[in-house]
């Protein structure tokens, strides 16, 4: 894997189309191309109450992500609005649970294995047709990951574990506007 700057990934991104986002261009991309982790520090921000999820780029093809979880933080079962998701741990440990997909007729979670621990420079794809899942930082120290997602998700499907049912989720990330992630992003942060 080949360590690239934040701009030469969005950089890629930008010249995609969604359809192309459908095919293997990206996981090629993605299974050999790494960004820095010093280009993603500008981005880092955490939460005491929950993980955060720190907005990199987006645009009307894609969404990219830095989500930043402190010691036992975690995001509940949940789909991806039916876009497409890649994963890459860039420092720290994650650890996923796949579920089978849910549905309104059948909410109960119905797991799918064991629970997967991943590591720097680990990546993962899931979409809904593969399942929903779970992440979760069991560890103490912090873990940043980078997430990719075919079209910008504002909102998802989550599993409600106190109230045992299916829930319409909003997402919300921060900076909440684009306007107001840093102006040119293929200039090193660092």
């Amino acid at each position: 894997m080949v360590g690239i700057r934040l701009g030469e990934l969005i950089t890629f991104l930008d010249r995609q189309t969604a359809a192309s986002f459908r095919g293997d261009a990206v996981d090629t991309f993605l299974r050999q191309n790494q960004v820095e982790l010093d280009d993603l520090l500008d981005y880092t921000r955490f939460r005491q109450d929950c993980y955060a999820r720190n907005l990199v780029w987006r645009t009307e093809t894609y969404e990219l992500l830095l989500l930043a979880w402190l010691g036992g933080q975690k995001a509940c079962i949940h789909n991806h609005g039916g876009q497409r998701c890649w994963m890459t741990v860039a420092i720290g440990e994650l650890t996923v649970r796949n579920y089978k997909p849910l549905s309104l007729t059948k909410p109960q979670p119905e797991s799918l294995g064991t629970p997967e621990k991943y590591v720097q420079g680990d990546q993962v794809y899931i979409d809904d047709g593969l399942g929903w899942h779970s992440l979760e930082n069991t560890t103490t120290k912090p873990t940043l990951t980078l997430h990719l997602y075919a079209a910008p998700v504002k909102e998802c499907l989550i599993y409600d574990e106190k109230s045992q049912s299916i829930q319409k989720m909003e997402l919300v990330s921060f900076p909440p506007t684009i306007e107001e992630v840093p102006a040119d992003p293929s200039l090193p942060l660092v």
